[in-house]
């Protein structure tokens, strides 16, 4: 940042429309082959949280372009630091070889820019499609050092899960990064109108944590974790809205969403994302509230007796050290700092057996519609090999 004009130049007012991920990560899984092990006693999905760099204001167009913009600046010279913020899982089970570290990346930030400045799409760039890979466990756990050693922000919420669940987790992993094929896999698109829940679609980075958890009959419907807007029809643009251009002083001048009235997918465009920034905000209050959770209108399931407490790696050896891999690989917990959370119990919860792993889309959506129809169309990029 060397003057007032880099701050003020254009480019800037792209970070608005960046959803919850930062640039291109390397895509990589672990395998999922079962170890001779079976035990069900320690199965846990834990969701790692990187709050954005500065708090983003979504009351408003204009207000989360402004607070957007000052969470990219304060990032541009510093390395593994999230403008939007990051969400990403481990899986750690004894049906594993060893435990699996991944998340949800775009791949390009070129392809955002072309987006914004090229085809101006305008807010419609929360929804848009791009190219996406899974996140591997090298750099992920890079970041995660990166972000202790700077004093960065990080948090996780641990779920203990029966193995019914975990093996409901491991089979949607698989189906999302290795797809069915009959196309590309689900986990070569990256976009905020995905839910990967749904058939065939990719998702973004929160949406890919929460589909996990949601796999394991846990409920994720908590209005403190994701932001539900309207867009107005006039700022969006490109091919979800008849080529329209819309130009930086429109989104910056709108001081209100769209109040839902008319005509979807042409008088607004309906958004709703997990923001890592409110998650993060949910798990580090309930961390320092140090409390032992009882009352189930505070839990994520109605169903058994839960408890909810405060925990921090690395001083917790009967709940994180690893167990009982096949490997010699250990459990990221053992071989970081601390890191502050909570843990909530959820093995009594039951595993929803009747429903499948994916199920088609109800509501209506311009921008999974378009994305499906240059899928079959076969405008959108070819197949991609996972990489090893």
């Amino acid at each position: 940042m060397k003057s007032n004009c880099f701050i003020h130049s254009p480019l800037l007012a792209l970070t608005v429309f960046l959803l919850l991920l930062p640039g291109p990560l390397c895509a990589d899984l672990t395998s999922f082959s079962s170890s001779s092990y079976q035990d069900d006693t320690l199965h846990k999905l834990t969701i790692f949280v990187i709050p954005s760099n500065r708090p983003l204001d979504w009351s408003s167009p204009a207000s989360l372009h402004k607070t957007t913009k000052k969470s990219w600046i304060s990032t541009v010279t510093k390395k593994h630091k999230y403008s939007l913020g990051h969400l990403f899982v481990q899986i750690e089970s004894p049906l594993l070889d060893e435990p699996v570290l991944t998340g949800m990346s775009s791949v390009s930030n070129l392809e955002k820019l072309k987006l914004y400045l090229v085809e101006k799409v305008g807010l419609g760039i929360m929804g848009a499609t791009m190219k996406g890979a899974l996140d591997s466990r090298e750099k992920l756990e890079e970041v995660i050092s990166h972000t202790l050693s700077s004093e960065g922000r990080i948090a996780f919420l641990t779920f203990l899960i029966n193995k019914e669940a975990v093996n409901r987790v491991i089979a949607f992993l698989q189906t999302y990064r290795d797809g069915t094929g009959n196309g590309p896999p689900p986990s070569h698109f990256y976009g905020g109108a995905f839910w990967p829940g749904f058939d065939g679609e990719g998702s973004g980075c929160s949406a890919f944590g929460m589909a996990l958890v949601d796999a394991c009959g846990i409920d994720v419907s908590r209005p403190e974790w994701f932001m539900r807007v309207n867009i107005p029809g006039e700022l969006v643009g490109g091919r979800y809205n008849n080529n329209k251009r819309v130009k930086n002083s429109l989104v910056e001048s709108y001081k209100s969403w769209h109040n839902g009235e008319g005509e979807l997918n042409k008088d607004y465009f309906k958004i709703e994302m997990y923001d890592p920034c409110l998650i993060y905000k949910w798990i580090t209050k309930r961390y320092n509230e140090r409390i032992s959770v009882t009352d189930k209108s505070d839990i994520l399931t109605t169903e058994s007796e839960q408890y909810l407490m405060a925990v921090e790696m690395g001083e917790t050896p009967d709940l994180f050290a690893p167990k009982h891999y096949s490997s010699e690989e250990t459990t990221l917990s053992s071989r970081i700092g601390p890191i502050r959370g909570v843990c909530i119990d959820a093995r009594q919860i039951p595993v929803p057996h009747t429903k499948p792993l994916f199920t088609r889309r109800k509501k209506p959506s311009a921008f999974i519609d378009i994305f499906k129809k240059e899928l079959e169309c076969g405008k959108l990029f070819p197949r991609r090999k996972t990489a090893k």
